[in-house]
């Protein structure tokens, strides 16, 4: 990751709004919105990274279409800053905004739980048929106290190798937080 800022052909854009952009960002990255891009003109001989939350794939994947037709050299991020941040990144900014990161609003959320290479699994204790019909095709495997059982019983109904995002759900589980 640390190459891709060093080289003074790429550009990394942060799409996300000026005051999330400001709260924390990838270091040497700029924030232009979405919309704005297609009237800068002179970035169109630099490769431009798009990249945002995470969650907006679809809008990422549509602009960059819409900018390469335009002749621009654009592609994004799949999984945004959280992703960058997974494989090693360097965000810098408020320590605290950036837990943020892994929180996603339920407007958001059922906007692009059908997303490409997206698995859904409900982690809540017990099976409601209610969660069901919001989130067809999804997984239930309730959340297991011994972290290697719950990984173990996923690695099963998923496969050893599944590539994309995985999205855990809770209903009913308050405000109680778990990592896996």
């Amino acid at each position: 990751m640390k190459k891709l800022g060093e080289n003074q052909d790429i550009i990394l854009i942060d799409t996300r709004n000026k005051t999330e952009f400001e709260k924390f960002r990838i270091p040497d990255s700029i924030n232009v919105p979405l919309f704005a891009l297609k009237t800068k003109d002179f970035l169109k001989p630099k490769s431009l990274i798009l990249i945002n939350e995470g969650y907006h794939q679809a809008q990422l994947r549509k602009t960059c279409k819409e900018l390469n037709s335009a002749g621009f050299r654009a592609s994004f991020i799949y999984g945004g800053l959280n992703a960058w941040k997974e494989n090693g990144g360097q965000i810098e900014g408020d320590p605290f905004a950036q837990k943020e990161l892994d929180k996603i609003t339920p407007l958001d959320f059922f906007a692009e739980k059908d997303g490409e290479n997206r698995i859904v699994i409900d982690v809540s204790s017990s099976e409601n048929k209610n969660i069901r019909s919001l989130l067809p095709g999804s997984l239930q495997i309730p959340y297991l106290k011994d972290e290697n059982s719950f990984v173990s019983a996923i690695r099963r109904r998923i496969g050893q190798n599944q590539k994309g995002q995985i999205v855990f759900v809770c209903f009913g589980c308050g405000s109680e937080r778990r990592s896996v």
